[in-house]
């Protein structure tokens, strides 16, 4: 498994780095594309929400994916020797979120058209759709292989990986330090609705979309 065309050199947990974003920021994308395109949760909120929900969504599995980049790095260069399997086994990561990001896509075709899927599979079918994810997963290990020799081979990768994340952190912290584009409700309406509340039976509505 671990065998192979060899990695070239490199700062190897930058190069992960920018290989696991692009495999974040393009399965993100493609689920986010999806609820804003049809009636979702989204379907009430504004236009700057919407991005707001693109930019930030992609962070709590960044920093899972960059903590493995730093734990792989750091092994491979105590023991120089070994950096070619953790390379690899690096890729794993980005290489699944590319086998899953082509399956959704995939699966919304089949079922938006033709009303069959993962979802509505059983028996072999659902042996079939774990084939066709195990072929997609080994071709999303070899494409992010191909992604990390790519970034090893710039030139540079360490300084645009520090302008990069400082960009980013500094794009997320503005973010999170802002609100929402909803408009706020007056004082007047917000006391009318907590009293017409106190009339009104609870509800608690559970509700998800996904396969």
């Amino acid at each position: 498994m671990f065998r192979g065309k060899p990695i070239p050199a490199g700062p190897l947990g930058v190069a992960l780095g920018f290989v696991c974003a692009a495999a974040v920021g393009l399965y993100v994308l493609m689920e986010w594309v999806c609820f804003a395109t049809k009636p979702s949760f989204m379907s009430t909120l504004g236009n700057g929400e919407r991005v707001r929900i693109l930019l930030l969504a992609p962070v709590p599995l960044l920093a899972v994916l960059w903590a493995g980049c730093a734990v792989a790095a750091g092994a491979a260069r105590l023991a120089p020797r070994t950096r070619p399997f953790w390379a690899r086994l690096g890729a794993l990561g980005p290489g699944f979120l590319l086998a899953a990001t082509v399956l959704l896509l995939l699966d919304n075709v089949t079922y938006t058209l033709f009303r069959f899927g993962a979802l509505t599979s059983s028996g072999p079918g659902r042996v079939a759709y774990l084939a066709l994810f195990a072929g997609l997963g080994f071709w999303g290990w070899r494409t992010a292989l191909g992604w990390l020799r790519a970034a090893l081979g710039w030139r540079r990768p360490v300084r645009r990986a520090v302008f990069g994340l400082l960009g980013a952190l500094a794009g997320w912290a503005a973010l999170l330090a802002t609100g929402d584009d909803r408009p706020a409700a007056t004082d007047s309406v917000a006391a009318a609705d907590r009293g017409s509340a106190r009339n009104r039976p609870n509800f608690l509505i559970l509700a998800w979309d996904g396969i």
